[in-house]
């Protein structure tokens, strides 16, 4: 409208000047009288006028639309700038919920305390990628019961996150308590000394603003005005209780922390307590059973004697009481390693068989002596060779087994493993321990699984035992993926079950297999015991034989009878040495009185011990003597030599010493080999003196005159190659040759050359075979010396599936029958003595001497070989070898593979010490 006016005005005033000029240059007309001649003037003015407001109005209507269009684009321009407001609120609603979730984000990821100086960084990160320009930002926590405050700030320019703590005493800090107090936003300034953040040089701000929150407060430093920052407060509201989660999550980290800490504490002192616990009851264990063995022994010496009947009884007690202390003992260490943690489960290959076998065999002398028959079986599926510890899996059998004969005062203990479920190259075995012994109510069964208790607690007084036995069994079984549980009935008898998980070795041993000569032979199974009678008939069956069973002589006399008279007469008789009406001797005269019967092939079976009784069986004409329990190889084998399938084996028995005793030295520093020599050598008829170096064999050499002697190649003090030199020298100027035969525990090639060279007439290698040292020694005794090395013999028996070869293990426990080697004593010196050894090797390690690292690696290596200990041994040779060139590195690395195979070996020995 205001562009609209100005054109009208104008035009009227055009218009009233054009009246007024026409009216004024027609007054002389109208002041004449002459009206009619100015009317068409007049009317040429009026019509002027309104041709003028006509254009005027027209110019008005045009410049009406230009006004309307005017106020659209107005406001069209209006609406645009709200548009852009909006856009502008919504971009900066999003840039402040980015900045919360970056916030937030860091507060979760938070992992440790120092984590919360991540959150104020990325927080002022955050601040500065939104434009906001702040000299810091700044997180105040406030303890008011500590009185002092703790900061984390950002400065502009600087990385990482500044820390202070602070006193509440100054003055601003006052201040700055009292607004939080009331939770007032404080925005201070301009005093310099209110507004410093950090004393840092340079970061002095215009403005400090201070906005609470439940711990403390958000400070930001700005270069502005007081009064002007609502956009930044408002930011910090919205940051507010993501700060204090971080807090409050830094207090339960800070918690967590102190518990976890508290924790590890506490493990490393239980760990603590318990590594001086498992060495306190490890060094007691070998405190005890020293003198406990040499108790033993000297029990065992004692028994040769002459003694009464009531002297025998009281040695008998004690050495039941120091057998039952040993028990004890090893019961006790062992449930301490599990305990502790320290219970291993190996995974190596072993033959199933000679282990259950060994187990029997070990407790048969026990169960014999209660007049318990010892049984076991093995079903044909079971797989030969299984994968597993088999150390574990023995001692399991023993306690059981060796339970079972504790709790039976009659009748009979089987052993039966069966397969309960194959699982690819996996099987699980069930193992079943009967026994007819006093059973367990079933209201105790529960009870027995468990550390320090059995069923009643009257048993521990009677039977004796620590009531570890079956805990330490259960803890195994769980361990090998198995169970273990009792059927009883007291009275009855009980039956111990556990099933155990093992891997089926890829390569099998074949199963015994009877030869054709054998199948369709008739035997006679004479034994008053039904369960031995079954499983004598599977076997012999399963072999191909025809087995007639009876119960008694009376009734193995009718039966020979009845086969003569029907013309299909036995080839075998298994005579039982022990029957209800008659024993074996009585059996076997009425056999040979019978005509006909004189060359009938008799074996006489019996759980007695000693050489006694088979030699009066063979007296009697018995082709042969077995021992109970029986094993299914050495069954055949019997079978295979009594009937004539295959060719009789040597004589297990020492060589009978020739026409004159011999007097022998044994130069030896090791007294282990010391040990084993001498049993091979007892009962030989020849004397046996001992020297521990090359100077002390010299010594004994000098005075006395010798036969033959064994020298060791390696020991300390003076050498067997110098000793043997100088022996040699010294019969120059006499002319006598002293046989000497090398003992040496690896004859590697060049070996026989040196021994010859140095003046040896022969060697043996360790480990030492007993027949070989004899034959030996009666090569002496008949003037037949062997030369030098013409017979190299092997590095020992061949290496079993397990840490120990059981064969070597057997023979070394065949020597006990003599009157100075003790098997539990040989087996404690191993272990004490190896001990003491690998000490000094790792000494040797230490401090970088290789001599040191290669003497007693070498005697290590030695001892190992002695006791069956194959495995160990060669990892042994190894470190020797490596000790020798010095390369400590490496030998470094094979010391953790000797110390896993040594606590096998050291763990298999125990397991054997505690059969007995």
């Amino acid at each position: 409208m205001k562009k609209v006016l100005p054109p009208l005005v104008a035009a009227g005033a055009l218009a009233f000047l054009l009246v007024f000029w026409l009216v004024w240059s027609n007054a002389h007309l109208i002041g004449q009288g002459g009206w009619v001649a100015a009317v068409p003037g007049l009317l040429l003015a009026v019509g002027t006028v309104f041709a003028l407001f006509a254009a005027g109005a027209a110019g008005l209507g045009q410049l009406g639309e230009e006004e309307q269009i005017t106020r659209q684009l107005q406001q069209a321009r209006a609406d645009a700038e709200g548009a852009k407001e909006a856009l502008r609120a919504v971009a900066a609603a999003k840039e402040r919920a980015a900045l919360v979730e970056r916030v937030h984000r860091a507060v979760l990821e938070m992992e440790e305390v120092g984590d919360f100086t991540n959150v104020v960084q990325v927080m002022a990160q955050s601040l500065e990628a939104m434009g906001v320009r702040f000299d810091g930002v700044g997180v105040n926590i406030l303890n008011e019961e500590a009185g002092f405050s703790t900061s984390t700030s950002v400065l502009r320019g600087r990385v990482e996150p500044v820390q202070s703590t602070d006193p509440l005493d100054s003055p601003v800090a006052q201040q700055l308590l009292q607004h939080w107090r009331r939770g007032e936003v404080w925005e201070r300034g301009p005093e310099p000394d209110e507004l410093v953040i950090e004393e840092v040089e340079g970061y002095r701000p215009a403005v400090v603003i201070d906005l609470p929150f439940a711990e403390g407060t958000l400070a930001i430093g700005l270069q502005g005005e007081p009064g002007g920052n609502a956009e930044v407060i408002q930011l910090l509201w919205g940051l507010a209780p993501l700060i204090s989660l971080g807090y409050r999550r830094t207090r339960d980290l800070t918690e967590r922390r102190w518990a976890e800490q508290a924790t590890v504490e506490a493990k490393e002192l239980a760990e603590s307590a318990n590594r001086a616990k498992s060495e306190f009851l490890a060094n007691m264990s070998h405190e005890i059973r020293t003198p406990m063995n040499a108790v033993l022994g000297m029990v065992e010496l004692l028994g040769d004697t002459a003694l009464d009947a009531t002297q025998r009884d009281y040695l008998g007690m004690m050495r039941a009481s120091a057998e039952g202390l040993l028990d004890i003992i090893n019961d006790i260490l062992d449930f301490s390693k599990i305990e502790a943690g320290h219970l291993s489960l190996e995974r190596a290959e072993f033959r199933l068989r000679p282990v259950v076998d060994q187990v029997v065999r070990s407790l048969a002398v026990r169960a014999h002596q209660k007049g318990v028959e010892l049984l076991h079986s093995v079903e044909p599926q079971v797989p030969e060779v299984l994968i597993g510890d088999m150390v574990r899996l023995r001692q399991v059998l023993v306690n059981l087994v060796g339970n079972a004969i504790k709790f039976t005062a009659k009748g009979e203990v089987e052993v039966a493993v069966a397969v309960d479920q194959r699982m690819g190259g996996e099987v699980r075995l069930h193992v079943q321990v009967r026994d007819t012994g006093i059973g367990i109510p079933a209201d105790q069964q529960h009870r027995i699984f468990a550390a320090f208790l059995q069923a009643d607690g009257s048993t521990t007084r009677h039977y004796g035992g620590t009531g570890l036995g079956l805990s330490i069994c259960a803890r195994i079984v769980g361990r090998m993926g198995g169970r273990i549980w009792v059927v009883s009935e007291p009275g009855q008898g009980s039956t111990f079950h556990f099933t155990a998980d093992f891997g089926i070795a890829e390569v099998q041993d074949a199963l015994p297999v009877a030869p054709a000569e054998l199948h369709g032979l008739r035997v006679l199974v004479v034994d008053d015991n039904i369960t031995s009678r079954r499983l004598l008939q599977q076997t012999l069956e399963g072999w191909g034989l025809r087995p007639v069973l009876v119960a008694d002589g009376a009734g193995a006399l009718e039966s020979l009878r009845a086969a003569a008279q029907a013309d299909d007469p036995f080839a075998l008789v298994l005579l039982d040495s022990t029957l209800p009406d008659m024993d074996g001797a009585q059996a076997l005269r009425l056999l040979r009185e019978e005509p006909g019967w004189a060359a009938l092939r008799v074996v006489v079976v019996s759980a007695a011990e000693g050489a006694g009784l088979a030699e009066a069986c063979r007296e009697l004409g018995a082709a042969a003597y077995l021992r109970k329990p029986l094993t299914q190889a050495g069954l055949l084998d019997c079978l295979g030599q009594v009937l004539g399938t295959q060719p009789a084996a040597a004589a297990a028995s020492a060589p009978e010493a020739p026409g004159r005793s011999l007097r022998l030295l044994l130069v030896e520093d090791n007294a282990f080999n010391q040990r084993v020599i001498a049993g091979y050598l007892q009962h030989t008829g020849h004397q046996l003196d001992l020297a521990d170096n090359g100077q002390a064999g010299l010594d004994r050499l000098e005075g006395q005159q010798y036969d033959l002697v064994f020298m060791d190649v390696q020991m300390p003090v003076m050498d067997g190659l110098t000793a043997t030199a100088e022996v040699r020298r010294r019969e120059a100027a006499t002319g006598r040759h002293t046989p000497i035969v090398a003992l040496t525990a690896h004859a590697m090639p060049g070996d026989r050359e040196r021994f010859v060279k140095t003046g040896m007439d022969a060697y043996l290698a360790k480990p030492v075979d007993r027949g070989e040292l004899l034959a030996v020694v009666k090569a002496v005794a008949c003037q037949s010396m062997p030369d030098a090395g013409a017979e190299a013999l092997g590095e020992g028996p061949p290496a079993g599936h397990g840490p120990l070869d059981l064969e070597v293990i057997s023979r070394l426990k065949n020597l006990e029958a003599g009157g100075h080697f003790a098997f539990a004593e040989f087996v404690q010196l191993f272990i004490d003595d190896s001990l003491q050894r690998m000490a000094r090797v790792r000494a040797g390690l230490g401090a970088g001497d290789v001599a040191e690292i290669h003497r007693e690696a070498h005697t290590l290596k030695g001892n190992s070989r002695q006791l069956g200990a194959i495995g160990l041994a060669t990892l042994f040779e190894r470190l020797e070898q490596l000790g020798g060139k010095g390369e400590l590195e490496e030998a470094r690395a094979v010391l953790g593979s000797i110390e896993a195979e040594l606590e096998r070996v050291h763990r298999e020995l125990e397991v054997l010490l505690a059969a007995g």
